[in-house]
This record gives C-alpha cells, structure tokens and sequence, in this order.
C-alpha cells in the first residue's frame, strides 16, 4: 500500500465505514448478515487498490 494513498482513497472508505457504523448502531439485529455483507463487499472493493493492480 502506497505511503500516501490519493484523497479519494482516503475519503471514499472513511465515508462507507462511517455510514456502516451508523447502520451498525441503529440496527443491531441486521449486524450479523446485511451489515457483515457490506463490510465484506467494501473491502473486496479496495483490495485492487491495496494490492496495487
């Protein structure tokens, strides 16, 4: 991983967890499935970035 990733790499992801951790507070029986989907999807979405490909 780059030592300084772009604006939009730093922004984007901050942005998602943010919104993840809301829904995560105002719904805690969705936690175990819809959330952890999302989660999984989100990191799926930056591994290209992370693996620089």
């Amino acid at each position: 991983m780059p030592d300084n990733p772009p604006k939009v790499f730093r922004g984007l992801p901050a942005v998602k967890t943010e919104s993840l951790i809301g829904i995560l507070k105002n719904n805690p029986p969705l936690m175990d499935m819809v959330s952890l989907y999302k989660i999984l999807k989100l990191f799926l979405n930056l591994k290209p970035f992370m693996t620089g490909r």
